[in-house]
């Protein structure tokens, strides 16, 4: 109720009834582990197909390999939403 009262008091529709019928289904998780230089390796779980999530672990290895063959920096060198990473991302995706 306290979620239903939270989110309608901020303008959204959904009501009581909308979470009743909420059903979610169990899924297993995929996961990698990505590696930077200077920093502890990181465990990235994402949902799998039918989501984002696939894709998300797909850019990481992107990334990966990309850093080994000199192609871009190393990220723990970049500054977090800067011009840097933006022309990375679009390096990436493009």
């Amino acid at each position: 109720e306290a979620i239903v009262q939270l989110i309608q008091s901020k303008g959204g529709l959904m009501t009581l009834a909308d979470l009743v019928e909420h059903q979610s289904t169990p899924v297993q998780h995929i996961s990698i582990t990505y590696n930077m230089k200077n920093i502890p390796p990181v465990r990235v779980w994402e949902c799998p197909s039918n989501g984002q999530g696939i894709i998300a672990l797909m850019a990481i290895r992107i990334l990966e390999q990309m850093r080994k063959q000199n192609k871009i920096p190393s990220l723990d060198k970049l500054e977090h939403n800067s011009a840097d990473i933006f022309m990375l991302s679009l390096k990436l995706f493009v």
